[in-house]
């Protein structure tokens, strides 16, 4: 029997929102003291930062501790803190594989960031360095600004955090890491203490879905048995999370305040706050709240999520708290309408039969970049390396990324359906040369243990594919059947 899949929107993103969480928020931090950094519950740093920045010897502390210190703020959820010495020196320790913003304060007050003005940098891409350190030599605080500048040549810093030569990929990274800038806020719950001397951290975080409009991609899934699918994505709506390590209440709701009015596809009038209901991730190990559970939370005006200040309203366990986003900068999301820039996986099933019934034995991957109205052409693998986090399961503020779910048809039990219940990850580097397989018999994991199970093409109700940007966007493609085999 043929059946037609047209799925409202909301029950895919509760599905999605549900599955995908870690909870889009390991708030776990790090501290670190006098010369050098360290990671909450005994991680172990394994790289060092360091330079100098004379301008510091000139401000005057008003705060003992911390006084002057220099942070990394890590897009793995951690911070790690180190003093300033008197002549401006610093060293830090971190956990590499990811990028940090790395920001001086005077106590609670940022003196600037570290910022590389001729790739348009904002903060250090240390997703695959060469070595266990890095000097940033000398540092210039420029006037007026919190723009403190790194003169190191372009070349010798892809070489050693990015390993690669700087190509495409070091503007590429540069046009999407405005965002890293809102990690700077150290201080989101008001209480005058740093967030990494508390062991508690809270993020303001965005999702995008890749469209092409309100339903699903249909025909995708004929496509991946025949070749690779041949979609070309446009993002249509943008949606918020505020995340926090279990300070939040859980069944209460919360509310989001915008620096501007927003609308959303539902066509109403606009608004400038947003409620959501607070949820927990496995294990409880964050809280969260999802801006974008209905349809008129999805958003798609203005076209890029605005900057400015954002503040949310929750119940925390020790009564309601206000947590307050200043100089957010969501400039590098891909604008809703977009044709071009933005990096996509499509996907071929390889099926097999056994006693009658059709199985998918793999999903072979590569990876794709929008080139203007309707077109593509293959991703560059340095662009893909600075775009796409390669996470497992926590190991960064989102789960693991990228991934693909194989979503059941709605209402079937777990006994009744051989699709998993959550997201299977998938190597974003694959052979090195933009393409991958992923093995579904047995040899791949799911969320950190093996597939329980094969999977039946005839439970497979639509597809989806999610992953995270090295800078902290969840970025959605989902897949249909326009016509199903069964």
């Amino acid at each position: 029997m043929e059946k037609k899949f047209y799925y409202v929107l909301v029950a895919v993103l509760l599905l999605s929102a549900a599955a995908f969480l870690y909870g889009c928020g390991s708030n776990a931090t790090g501290g670190g003291g006098g010369g050098g950094g360290g990671g909450s519950s005994g991680v172990v740093t394994n790289y060092t930062i360091s330079g100098n920045i004379p301008q510091l010897k000139t401000i005057s502390s008003s705060y003992t501790p911390p006084g002057r210190t220099v942070v990394a703020i890590g897009t793995n959820g951690e911070m790690y803190h180190a003093t300033v010495s008197s002549d401006g020196s610093f060293s830090l320790g971190i956990v590499s594989g990811y990028p940090y913003v790395v920001g001086f304060y005077d106590g609670l007050t940022l003196e600037g960031y570290v910022c590389v003005p001729s790739v348009g940098w904002d903060s250090l891409p240390i997703i695959d360095p060469s070595s266990t350190s890095i000097s940033l030599g000398t540092l210039t605080l420029e006037s007026g600004s919190l723009t403190v500048t790194c003169e190191k040549p372009v070349d010798s810093l892809m070489d050693s955090l990015m390993s690669m030569a700087p190509g495409t990929a070091a503007a590429f990274y540069g046009s999407i890491d405005d965002m890293m800038k809102n990690l700077l806020n150290i201080d989101v719950n008001g209480n005058n203490i740093p967030d990494y001397l508390e062991d508690t951290g809270t993020y303001l975080t965005i999702d995008e879905w890749g469209g092409p409009d309100k339903n699903m991609n249909t025909g995708e899934v004929q496509a991946m048995l025949t070749g690779y699918n041949t979609y070309v994505p446009c993002p249509v709506c943008y949606m918020y999370w505020v995340t926090s390590r279990c300070s939040m209440k859980k069944g209460t709701v919360a509310s989001l305040t915008l620096p501007t009015p927003l609308a959303g596809w539902n066509g109403g009038s606009s608004f400038t706050t947003i409620t959501a209901e607070v949820k927990s991730s496995p294990n409880d190990y964050d809280r969260y709240a999802h801006f974008g559970d209905t349809y008129d939370k999805l958003l798609d005006f203005p076209t890029t999520p605005p900057s400015g200040t954002y503040t949310a309203e929750v119940e925390g366990v020790n009564g309601t708290g206000t947590y307050t986003f200043v100089n957010c900068d969501f400039s590098g999301a891909f604008p809703v309408g977009t044709t071009e820039g933005v990096i996509y996986p499509v996907f071929h099933l390889n099926t097999y039969e056994d006693g009658g019934v059709t199985y998918i034995s793999s999903v072979e991957y590569m990876w794709r970049k929008t080139n203007g109205s309707g077109s593509y052409i293959a991703a560059d693998p340095g662009e893909v390396k600075a775009m796409v986090g390669n996470y497992s399961m926590g190991t960064a503020i989102a789960g693991v990324s990228p991934n693909i779910q194989f979503c059941a048809f709605p209402g079937s039990s777990e006994s009744e359906t051989s699709c998993p219940s959550s997201y299977i990850g998938f190597d974003r580097d694959g052979d090195g040369d933009g393409t991958g397989t992923l093995d579904l018999r047995g040899n791949n994991v799911l969320n950190g243990g093996p597939l329980p199970r094969q999977i039946r093409l005839v439970d497979v109700c639509w597809i989806q594919s999610q992953y995270m940007t090295s800078t902290n966007i969840q970025i959605d493609f989902r897949f249909c059947w326009d016509t199903a085999p069964f």
